[in-house]
């Protein structure tokens, strides 16, 4: 039971890098995660372990999630999972503070421009008043050094200096890398599409049949061939799932009958082969 275990998390492992990795992008923290995880944890015992296509109770939830009762409740009944800024980066937490603490808004409610710290202040003796980003930092900014949350905020086009030195707001959460939206939510369809094939196949009963899932790869292609492949691939590709899509046509269901979601993904591999021989 210990190996499978290990196993499971190693599997796990290498699952959650490219996840990790459009996270980070997004500027989500691990504790955010964390939330919607035990929010997921929630639902899936909720949904597979009832009796008779029925949920199952609170108490079984905690015994198989390790998520206390109370806690649990609380993500049934509430789905969704909305972090409080404590649960947040540090980066996210200055955002919010800057947009919603009084101290650091004008008299429209817009977040003021800040010079960096007093002593830049002094250049401008006619904005005394305005308060500097080192109080921001001091309230929101956490055990990150200033200098480094400024210098990531600048990097990544959240924040921006006015010609007079201050600090202007761009964008109203922190966000390492830009992403299309409907792209986003079309990847997540696609992960989970895999996933459930994959763990279908490994959970499934005896006697239940298996759900195709197949890989062609090679572990030293010539690096040179990268473009040759995509494009074989994509004309090889497109053609196969042209095939698909006409008998999927073929085989809609009538009114009268249940339909369900089918189909079948192409998706294209990479990776370092060094590393491949190193996991």
């Amino acid at each position: 039971m210990e190996t499978l275990k290990h196993s499971v998390l190693n599997a796990c492992r290498r699952l959650l890098k490219p996840l990790v990795r459009l996270l980070l992008k997004s500027g989500i923290s691990w504790q955010e995660f964390a939330e919607v995880s035990k929010q997921i944890y929630v639902d899936v015992a909720l949904e597979d372990y009832g009796i008779k296509g029925r949920p199952t109770n609170l108490s079984r939830v905690a015994i198989l999630t390790g998520i206390n009762r109370k806690d649990a409740k609380r993500y049934r009944d509430n789905p969704v999972v909305t972090p409080s800024p404590r649960k947040t980066s540090e980066a996210t937490q200055v955002l919010d503070g800057w947009h919603h603490d009084t101290r650091f808004l004008d008299d429209q409610c817009k977040p003021i421009a800040l010079f960096e710290s007093i002593d830049e202040r002094k250049a401008h003796p006619n904005l005394n008043h305005i308060p500097v980003f080192a109080d921001l930092y001091k309230e929101y900014g956490g055990d990150i050094p200033q200098s480094a949350l400024l210098k990531e905020l600048l990097n990544t086009q959240t924040l921006a200096r006015d010609s007079d030195g201050r600090l202007r707001v761009i964008k109203r959460f922190y966000m390492p890398q830009q992403l299309d939206e409907e792209s986003v939510i079309r990847a997540g369809e696609v992960l989970q599409d895999i996933g459930d094939t994959v763990v279908h196949n490994l959970t499934r009963r005896v006697k239940e049949r298996s759900r195709f899932e197949g890989r062609a790869t090679h572990r030293n292609v010539s690096a040179t061939s990268v473009n040759d492949f995509k494009d074989f691939l994509e004309h090889q590709g497109m053609d196969f799932l042209e095939s698909v899509d006409d008998w999927l046509d073929q085989h809609q269901a009538s009114e009268k009958e249940n339909g369900v979601r089918m189909g079948v993904g192409l998706y294209f591999i990479q990776g370092d082969a060094n590393k491949e021989r190193q996991s």
